[in-house]
C-alpha cells in the first residue's frame, strides 16, 4: 500500500503500524493451528489420537505452508479446528458459555473466509439436534443464544459493508469475481475443466467494452467501487452458470475432483508452485503426503462409527469445503477447512490403529518369549512316582 494516496483516507498512521506485524508474520513459520487441532482428536479418540494428530500437523504441507503468512487460510486453520473443539465440547457437557462460544468461533470464520457463515446451518444447528439430556426448549434457546452470538460477531463488519459502496455487500466484495474466474467456457472444458482463468475476466469484460489485465478494466469502468464490480462479476457468473446448466454437474465435480485429489492428482504438483508460490520441494510432497492423511482418516472414520461416536460436526465442516468449491473452482485453499477434519480423523483413525496393534504386537512378543524360554530350559529331573504297593 502506498501510505501517501489519498484513497488511504487518513489510515496511513495504522498501516505503517502494521508493516512490522506483517513482516513478523512473513518471517517466521508460526504454528497457531497445531493446539486446537491436537486437543480436539486426543478429546474424540484419546491421547494417542492427540499424539498421532500434533504430527501430522506439524508436518503435513498442507498447513505448514500457511503457517507463516497472513492469508485467510492461515487464520481459518486454527479457527475450524477451535470451532468444532467447542461443538464437541458442547455435545460431550452442554453450557451455555460453550453454545456461545461456539457461535464466536463461526462468526469470526466468516469474518475470515465469507463462505463460513455456512457454518451456521452445517455446524451450529446439527451441534444442538445430538444434545442428549437436554430438553427440546433448552436447545432451542442455547442454539439461538449460539446464532445470536455468531450474528453479534458479523454486525458490525457487515453493517460497514451494506453502506459504506454504491451497492450493499454482505461481508465480502470478492464473491463475484472469484465465480467469474471459474464460469466460462475455458474452464468448462478442456485441460482446465473446474479450474479457473484469466480468460473468464476477459471475456465478462468484453461485455463493458473493455479489455486489461484482471479485473482493472471493470474497476475502471465502475469508478472504482468494489460493489459494483462485484455486483456485475456476480450476475454474469450466474448467468453464464444458468445457460450452461446441462454441464454444471460434470464442472462442478470435476472442481471437487480436482480439489480433493479423486481425479488428475499430478495437476496440483506444478500448479501450487507456479500458481500458489509454493516451494517445489513442498509441491512434490504434498500429494502422497494428501493420500496418507487421507488413508488414516478413512480408518479414523470407521472407528469412530464403530464407537458410535458423533461424527455430524466433522462432516458439516467437510462439506462446507464440498459446497464452496462446487460453486467456485478448484483449489487447495478451499480445501484448508476440510483438510482440518481430515487431519482429525487422521489422528482417530492412528491412534486407533495403534491401540490395536501395540498389544497385539505385545502379546505376540510375549508367547514367543515363552515358547523360547520353554525350549532353551533344561529339564528338571523328575523323581519317580510310587507305585500304589509301596505306598501301602
Amino acid at each position: 500500500l502506498d501510505l501517501a494516496d489519498s484513497n488511504n483516507n487518513g489510515l496511513a498512521h495504522p498501516i505503517a503500524v502494521l508493516i512490522p506485524v506483517v513482516e513478523q508474520f512473513e518471517n517466521k513459520t508460526i504454528g497457531v493451528s497445531r493446539a486446537d487441532i491436537w486437543a480436539l482428536a486426543a478429546m474424540i479418540g484419546g491421547k494417542a489420537c492427540g499424539l498421532a494428530a500434533a504430527v501430522v500437523t506439524a508436518v503435513y504441507p498442507g498447513f505448514v505452508i500457511y503457517s507463516g503468512n497472513l492469508g485467510a487460510e492461515a487464520f481459518l486453520i486454527p479457527l475450524a479446528a477451535l470451532a468444532l473443539l467447542l461443538a464437541y465440547l458442547l455435545i460431550r457437557r452442554p453450557t451455555w458459555l460453550k453454545a456461545a462460544g461456539l457461535g464466536i468461533a463461526c462468526g469470526l470464520m466468516a469474518l475470515d473466509r465469507s463462505e463460513m457463515v455456512l457454518a451456521g446451518v452445517l455446524l451450529v444447528i446439527p451441534a444442538f439436534f445430538v444434545l442428549k439430556k437436554v430438553g427440546v426448549g433448552r436447545r432451542v434457546l442455547m442454539g439461538a443464544l449460539s446464532l445470536g452470538m455468531m450474528g453479534i460477531v458479523l454486525v458490525p463488519w457487515s453493517l460497514f459493508t451494506l453502506t459504506a459502496f454504491a451497492r450493499p455487500a454482505l461481508l465480502s466484495t470478492q464473491n463475484g469475481l472469484t465465480m467469474a474466474w471459474g464460469n466460462c467456457q475455458v474452464t468448462y472444458e478442456g485441460t482446465n475443466l473446474g479450474y479457473w482463468s484469466n480468460s473468464c475476466l476477459y471475456y465478462y469484460e468484453a461485455i463493458l467494452g473493455k479489455r486489461a489485465e484482471g479485473p482493472d478494466g471493470a474497476m475502471a469502468y465502475f469508478h472504482n467501487d468494489e460493489s459494483l464490480v462485484n455486483n456485475f462479476y456476480q450476475t454474469q457468473a450466474l448467468k453464464y452458470m444458468a445457460n450452461h446448466v446441462g454441464s454444471l454437474p460434470k464442472v462442478m465435480g470435476a472442481r471437487v475432483g480436482l480439489s480433493f485429489y479423486l481425479v488428475r492428482p499430478g495437476f496440483y504438483t506444478r500448479l501450487l508452485g507456479y500458481v500458489e508460490k509454493w516451494p517445489q520441494w513442498m509441491s512434490n510432497l504434498e500429494t502422497p503426503a494428501y493420500y496418507l492423511l487421507v488413508g488414516f482418516a478413512l480408518v479414523g472414520g470407521v472407528a469412530m462409527r464403530l464407537k458410535r461416536q458423533v461424527m455430524s460436526p466433522l462432516i458439516g465442516v467437510f462439506f462446507i469445503s464440498v459446497i464452496t468449491i462446487a460453486i467456485e473452482y478448484a483449489s487447495p485453499r478451499f480445501r484448508v477447512e476440510a483438510d482440518v477434519v481430515i487431519a482429525v480423523l487422521a489422528g482417530v483413525g492412528a491412534g486407533w490403529l495403534w491401540e490395536i496393534c501395540v498389544p497385539w504386537v505385545k502379546g505376540q512378543i510375549g508367547t514367543h518369549r515363552r515358547e523360547a524360554e520353554g525350549l532353551d530350559a533344561p529339564e528338571s529331573p523328575t523323581r519317580p512316582t510310587p507305585s500304589s504297593a509301596m505306598v501301602s
